[in-house]
């Protein structure tokens, strides 16, 4: 297991209780980590949590990832990167509705910045990689295999609109890859 330098705080039974049950799915079925983005609802709204991301899709009226994911979290983790915290938002077990065809072979981890308008602070990348290293380590121990680290819009049809950015061009996914190693 990967030692988290940033702080891990267990949000799932919160979360559980804002949104719709999740699937169960055999965790040998996983394959990938999927590395998600949560835009311009982060400052508007201020989610500052896993349970505030919760919230924002069981409003399945208001918010398109409410609608696609039919009221159920998404992501199994969420990181803050001003905070350093990260929050697990669901078991490896729950199937979250976050990458259409990668659902249920997939651990989502989702980072409060919009990398579509700009990069993190320079202090702030060092944990994400953390962060993003502990959740595919998390993965992996229950999975029992090494896994594929991809951004949302790296996976060939996962987004149901096809121009979507995610995590965003301010995210080396190449750099990514080389430092959670």
């Amino acid at each position: 297991m990967s030692a988290f330098s940033g702080r891990i705080v267990d949000q799932v039974q919160l979360v559980l209780h804002h949104t719709k049950e999740p699937r169960i799915r055999n965790t040998s079925d996983i394959t990938h980590v999927v590395i998600h983005r949560f835009g311009p609802i982060v400052s508007e709204y201020l989610i500052e949590d896993a349970v505030g991301a919760s919230r924002v899709f069981m409003n399945t009226e208001q918010y398109a990832a409410g609608y696609y994911t039919g009221g159920a979290m998404a992501y199994h983790w969420v990181y803050d990167p001003r905070t350093q915290v990260l929050y697990k938002a669901l078991e490896a077990y729950h199937t979250g509705a976050h990458a259409k065809g990668y659902n249920r072979v997939s651990v989502a981890v989702c980072i409060l910045h919009d990398f579509r308008k700009a990069p993190v602070e320079n202090d702030e990348l060092p944990g994400v990689y953390d962060a993003v290293r502990h959740v595919v380590y998390d993965a992996q121990s229950h999975a029992g295999r090494a896994l594929k680290v991809a951004g949302h819009t790296e996976l060939a049809g996962a987004a149901a609109n096809p121009r979507k950015e995610c995590p965003g061009k301010h995210l080396d996914m190449g750099a990514l890859r080389d430092a959670i190693t």
